[in-house]
């Protein structure tokens, strides 16, 4: 004797076992049917309460958020953010541009992400200028890790939706408010990081963002670089390289010396002079090489080098005083103020950016990418109608590789030294033979530039004598100038009196030549 067979549930509602209810019951509302109840301000409060979430899952679980296709519904909801113009839909496209950014650079994203018209999407963000800074921040943020590694298509996707010219543009807008940044003197305390002048100064992460972006979209496709120079990109570049913050430097010094390998955009660097300064190409980049030098306390008197085992490492002697910059009582409360400033602003994405470029400037020594952007030009040419001093500046910039190998070399023989190491005798010849080589060469640079230095006394004698000069002109042009005007403000009846005067003493003088003769004439009659 077996069971009866359980009444399955039927599609209609009817529940197995209830029997016939005289209808069906009502289905429960999906998920969808809910949201699309929900008021406006509700369903906003929980789009941001969903995206927060993913923020911190995402980051954590990439490759499952990759295969949800959470980057696909995510860059569809910013697309479509991004056409609400309502005030709250703004926070929601932050929100979305930040957790792109943050599973952008997982393997195969740029290319699902272009075939979805990713870089349109984030180009129009970029564009649009009544957009907070941060968001158009980070959808530039997005358009350089789409074009990252060389991607071909997707650079070819920016260069044809015309994101160089919003990019020279940007940097155009930016360098016409500023001016250029101020030289660092031998000596000076830096502010921060090492680096003095404008280095306490706020850098843009957007700007940041814009020069990252033209690395990656621009430098190493021709085409893309052959627009850049219809557009005067490279004039943007080395006119945002004399007015950036100093903490910019590296990073715009290597998007030209990345440019530079196309031999191209040669020839409009050394067409280019500063808008500001009429300066060349060649005095802005000598003159931040000795900002460097003077950053990193490389001494070099008279601009000759001292000691040629290690050229580009002699360091300046400590203040005497032994001081730190920093003056009487008030130094206790900065330091209390500048606390206070650096925990406010430690978690803001601007000063984690300025941070993570404060760091890098740290590091990395600028004098490397300006000798290779001096060595693109041509010494030769660099050195037409430059001054003695940057001469002598170039003169480092030339063998700049030379002495870096110098002291690699140098700095094996150290160690081993060091160590108790006893090299066989070919590599004690060839540590000799290779550091010699540099000594050799920084001895024939020294010389050059002592004679440099000589030329250089000589001009500044002449100059002296020809600003002596001009000041005794001056002087009697002065001198001449009171006299004209003394004689000007005399009155004009003293000058009719003068003038009668004169006029009475020539009569009386011509009288009296003609009295005898007329005393002689009456005596005779």
């Amino acid at each position: 004797m077996g069971f009866a067979p359980e009444p399955s549930s039927g599609g209609d509602g009817t529940a197995a076992g209830f029997g016939d209810t005289g209808g069906s019951l009502p289905q429960p509302p999906s998920g969808a049917d809910v949201i699309k109840r929900l008021p406006r301000t509700q369903l906003r409060v929980l789009q941001r309460q969903a995206l927060s979430v993913l923020l911190n899952l995402a980051p954590r679980a990439p490759e499952r958020f990759q295969a949800l296709g959470g980057h696909i519904l995510t860059l569809r909801f910013l697309d479509r953010m991004s056409q609400d113009e309502s005030t709250d839909s703004r926070p929601l496209v932050q929100a979305a541009l930040m957790l792109l950014i943050s599973v952008v650079g997982l393997p195969g994203l740029q290319e699902e992400l272009a075939e979805l018209d990713a870089v349109r999407i984030m180009l129009a963000r970029f564009c649009d200028r009544s957009a907070p800074v941060s968001l158009r921040a980070d959808a530039v943020s997005i358009l350089a890790r789409l074009c990252a590694g060389g991607h071909a298509a997707n650079q070819d996707l920016f260069r044809r939706a015309d994101g160089i010219s919003a990019l020279i543009d940007e940097l155009e807008t930016y360098s016409a408010g500023r001016q250029p940044a101020s030289r660092i003197k031998p000596g000076e305390k830096s502010g921060v990081a090492g680096v003095g002048g404008s280095a306490t100064e706020k850098v843009s992460p957007l700007i940041v963002g814009v020069v990252d972006c033209m690395w990656h979209a621009v430098v190493g496709s021709k085409r893309s670089e052959a627009r850049l120079l219809q557009s005067h990109g490279t004039d943007a570049l080395l006119s945002m390289f004399e007015v950036a913050p100093k903490l910019m430097r590296s990073q715009i010094a290597g998007v030209l010396a990345d440019l530079c390998a196309n031999p191209r955009i040669v020839p409009y660097m050394k067409a280019w002079r500063s808008d500001r300064t009429m300066r060349s190409a060649t005095e802005l980049l000598m003159a931040a090489f000795e900002d460097e030098e003077a950053r990193l306390l490389v001494h070099r008197p008279n601009g000759v080098i001292t000691n040629v085992e290690a050229p580009l490492r002699e360091q300046q002697p400590p203040p005497e005083d032994g001081s730190l910059g920093e003056t009487g009582g008030g130094a206790t409360s900065s330091k209390v103020v500048e606390r206070l400033a650096a925990a406010i602003s430690e978690s803001s994405q601007a000063h984690r950016t300025e941070q993570s470029i404060r760091r890098a400037v740290e590091r990395h020594d600028l004098r490397a990418k300006l000798a290779t952007i001096a060595g693109a030009l041509g010494h030769a040419w660099a050195a037409e109608g430059l001054e003695a001093s940057k001469k002598a500046t170039l003169t480092m910039a030339k063998c700049y590789r030379q002495f870096r190998e110098g002291e690699a070399w140098a700095g094996v023989r150290d160690a081993l030294s060091g160590e108790g190491v006893a090299p066989i005798s070919a590599d004690r010849v060839l540590l000799e033979l290779r550091t010699g080589e540099a000594v050799d060469m920084a001895a024939d640079v020294q010389a050059d530039q002592g004679a440099l230095a000589a030329e250089r006394s000589d001009d500044e004698a002449k100059a002296e004598d020809a600003f002596l000069g001009t000041i005794l002109l001056q002087r009697d042009q002065e001198i001449r100038q009171a006299i004209i005007k003394r004689n000007a403000l005399v009155p004009k009846s003293l000058k009719k009196r003068k003038q009668e005067k004169e006029a009475k003493q020539k009569m009386l003088a011509a009288s009296s030549t003609l009295a005898p003769v007329g005393d002689e004439e009456a005596a005779a009659q």
